[in-house]
C-alpha cells in the first residue's frame, strides 16, 4: 500500500517560501512608490506555471553578475505576487481574508501568468459571491470582465445580476468612471430590466461626465482655445456616437421621448430622428426591425408551462434534500415536441430540492425555480439545474402541485 503525505510537503514548501533560503530569482513588483523586491525560487516557479517557465528561460532573463534572475512586473503589485507565489509553493490561497479589489487583482494576475486552477477556483469564488461585489466593487468587476475574454461564466453572472438589480451599478458613486467598452456591455443586454428612458438618462449623466473631463484636458493643452465649450455638443456626440445606437427608442411612449430624448436630438442621426418620429406617428412596427427588443421590460402572456419533478417530499423547514433524479421542464401547449428538460447537473445534486414552509415550490441553489409565499412571481436563476430556456423574474397565473402515487394492485 503506498501512503503519501501531501500535508508535510505542503509545509516545507511553506517554510522554503517564507526562508527565501537558496533563492535564485528576484521579482520586481509594483511601479513606483510601491516598488519591492521579492525572492523565490526559479526552479518551484517553471515547474508551478508555463507562464514563468518561458519568462526564466534563458531567451527572456539574464542573469546578474551575482547569478540572480531578475523579472519584472511593474503591472502586478507586491501583494498579489505574494499571493501568487505562496499558492504556487505549497497551494494555500484564502480570499475570504482578502480585500474585494483584491481578488478582483489576484485573478486578472493569474490570467496573465497562465496559473488555471487559481483562475478556476478565484471564479467559482467570485460567481458565489456576484451580488456582494457587484454591489461593493461594481466598475472594477465590469472592467475585469470586460478586458478578459476568458472570463465568461463569470461574465455571464455579472451581467444577469445586474441586469436584475441594474441599480447596483447606475445608481453607484463610480459609474460614471464606467470605460465605454463595459457600458457597451451593460446596454448590449436584452434583459436588462430598468425603462429605457431611465437608461437614456443615466447615458446622457455618463457622457456629460466623460465630456468634463475631456474639455478638460483640452483647455489645458490649449487654454487659449475659449471655443471648447462652445463644441459642447459635437464632442458629446462622439463620446456617445456608438452607445446611443443600444438604446431602443421603441420601447419610450411619446412623452417620454419628446421629455428626455428630443432636447438631446443633436445627437441623434437624422434618419433615426426620422424612423422614430414615424413610429410614434404612425404606429409603425418598422423600429422593432432595426432595434432589439430588450426582454426585461416587456411583458408578454405566454400560454406556456412550467413546472419541475421532486421525487422525495416537501417536508422540512430551510432545508435543502439531495436527488439526481428530479428535473425541470419548459412546455409550449401548442409545439409539444419543442418541450424542455432540464436535468440536475452533478455540483447541484446536493441542492435539488428546496424545503422552506413559507414558500412554494423551490427547486435548486440559483433559485432555479421557486415561487415566493403570497406571491405570483416566479424566479429562475440555473445554478443546480440546466438551464431551461428562461431567466430572471415571471408572472404566472397560477400553480399546482401534484402527487404521483403508485397504484397497488
Amino acid at each position: 500500500m503506498v501512503k503519501t503525505f501531501p500535508g508535510d510537503i505542503a509545509k516545507d514548501f511553506d517554510k522554503l517560501y517564507e526562508s527565501k533560503e537558496g533563492y535564485d530569482t528576484i521579482i520586481i513588483a509594483g511601479e513606483e512608490p510601491n516598488v519591492e523586491e521579492i525572492y523565490a525560487h526559479s526552479l518551484i516557479l517553471r515547474t508551478r506555471s508555463s507562464y514563468f517557465r518561458s519568462a526564466l528561460s534563458d531567451e527572456w532573463v539574464k542573469k546578474t553578475n551575482d547569478g540572480y534572475l531578475v523579472l519584472k512586473k511593474p503591472n502586478i503589485s507586491a501583494i498579489i505576487i505574494k499571493i501568487i507565489l505562496k499558492f504556487l509553493y505549497c497551494e494555500m490561497v484564502d480570499l475570504d481574508n482578502e480585500e474585494d479589489e483584491t481578488i478582483l487583482d489576484l485573478l486578472a494576475a493569474a490570467d496573465e501568468l497562465l496559473i488555471q486552477n487559481l483562475i478556476d477556483y478565484i471564479q467559482e469564488y467570485l460567481i458565489e459571491y456576484s451580488s456582494d461585489f457587484i454591489e461593493q466593487v461594481p466598475i472594477k468587476m465590469l472592467h475585469l470582465i470586460s478586458h478578459h475574454e476568458k472570463f465568461n461564466e463569470l461574465k455571464e453572472t455579472c451581467l444577469e445580476t445586474i441586469c436584475e438589480t441594474p441599480n447596483l451599478l447606475f445608481d453607484s458613486d463610480q459609474f460614471l468612471s464606467l470605460e465605454e467598452d463595459a457600458l457597451k456591455l451593460i446596454l448590449e443586454c436584452d434583459n436588462l430590466e430598468m425603462k429605457e428612458c431611465v437608461i437614456w438618462k443615466h447615458l446622457i449623466r455618463w457622457g456629460n461626465a466623460q465630456r468634463k473631463t475631456l474639455e478638460s484636458s483640452m483647455m489645458d493643452e490649449d487654454p487659449k482655445d475659449e471655443d471648447i465649450k462652445n463644441k459642447g455638443i459635437d464632442i458629446l456626440e462622439k463620446i456617445l456616437h456608438e452607445l446611443i445606437k443600444l438604446i431602443r427608442f421603441h420601447q419610450m411612449d411619446r412623452k417620454e421621448f419628446m421629455d428626455e430624448v428630443w432636447p438631446f436630438r443633436d445627437l441623434l442621426p437624422d434618419k433615426l430622428i426620422e424612423n422614430v418620429l414615424r413610429y410614434y406617428l404612425e404606429g409603425a412596427d418598422t423600429l422593432y426591425n432595426i432595434f432589439p427588443i430588450r426582454w426585461g421590460n416587456f411583458e408578454i402572456d405566454s400560454d406556456n408551462l412550467v413546472g419541475g419533478y421532486n421525487p422525495l417530499d416537501w417536508e422540512g423547514d430551510n432545508e435543502w434534500k439531495s436527488t439526481a433524479d428530479s428535473f425541470l421542464f419548459l412546455l409550449d401547449p401548442n409545439n409539444i415536441k419543442n418541450a424542455t428538460i432540464s436535468r440536475v447537473i452533478q455540483d447541484g445534486i446536493d441542492c435539488a430540492i428546496g424545503c422552506d414552509n413559507v414558500h412554494g415550490p423551490s427547486f435548486g441553489e440559483g433559485p432555479d425555480l421557486h415561487v415566493s409565499n403570497n406571491s405570483n412571481t416566479w424566479k429562475f436563476i440555473a445554478k443546480s439545474y440546466s438551464k431551461i430556456g428562461i431567466s430572471g423574474l415571471h408572472a404566472i397565473s397560477d400553480y399546482e402541485v401534484f402527487q404521483v402515487s403508485r397504484i397497488k394492485n
